[in-house]
């Protein structure tokens, strides 16, 4: 059996200064010890956002598994980790990987909830736990959504200027070339010209798209969703 510690932490200057990769190894290496496992080979994820999920990471990526293909997992394996949050971004990352992992017989154990996932009881308690913690990053990010929209009603700025726009200090200032094109794009839109459509017609006349030359129907459909 090889037990697999899974360390993470978010921004390069936590990497480079080291403490919270150290707190962690220190951590998943005194569990073992507790438990009578063996040395924990480290899987460490440094400088990586928990946005990503867990297998699209460039360290996690070690621990997928799938059905029919060769993984460096095996059965019998355990993944250990001191945080959920340093393992899974939302309930369907968990649940996904959880799933695929009991399917290939491998367990995993969260150290800060003492959970381990071979159990029924566990497997529930995690699952809970997961969705509070998705539950808590959809409302701040519907209070930021808030915010980002209050600002604009207010010609206020705040991160991203949309497109139609230019930034004057903190101030929304309409950019009359390009509110010339939004007013176009809404044209089209009610006559239900297609977004792909719109774009060749501006890359045609030589419009600059918002971020590059060219326009692209994603481009389009991003400019038409925010105004």
């Amino acid at each position: 059996m090889t037990v697999y510690g899974y360390i993470r932490v978010s921004t390069d200057q936590q990497a480079d200064a080291g403490h919270s990769l150290q707190a962690q190894t220190a951590t998943l290496q005194s569990y073992c010890n507790e438990r009578g496992l063996p040395a924990p080979e480290l899987v460490i994820d440094a400088a990586v956002s928990a946005s990503k999920p867990l297998w699209s990471r460039p360290a996690g990526q070690r621990l997928k598994v799938e059905k029919d293909k060769p993984s460096e997992l095996q059965r019998g394996d355990t993944v250990i980790a001191c945080k959920l949050d340093r393992l899974f971004r939302s309930v369907l990352d968990c649940a996904s990987t959880i799933d695929a992992w009991r399917k290939h017989g491998i367990d995993l154990h969260l150290l800060d909830l003492r959970l381990d996932t071979s159990t029924a009881t566990g497997q529930m308690v995690l699952s809970v736990l997961s969705a509070m913690g998705e539950m808590e990053r959809s409302l701040v990010s519907e209070r930021n959504r808030g915010i980002a929209a209050h600002l604009k009603a207010a010609g206020k700025v705040r991160g991203h200027v949309p497109y139609g726009y230019r930034r004057d200090g903190s101030d929304l200032v309409p950019d009359p070339a390009k509110q010339e094109v939004l007013q176009r794009l809404r044209r089209w839109q009610v006559d239900g010209v297609r977004p792909a459509v719109m774009a060749r017609r501006l890359n045609e006349e030589g419009i600059p798209g918002p971020k590059g030359p060219t326009w692209y129907r994603a481009t389009v459909s991003v400019v038409l969703a925010q105004v």
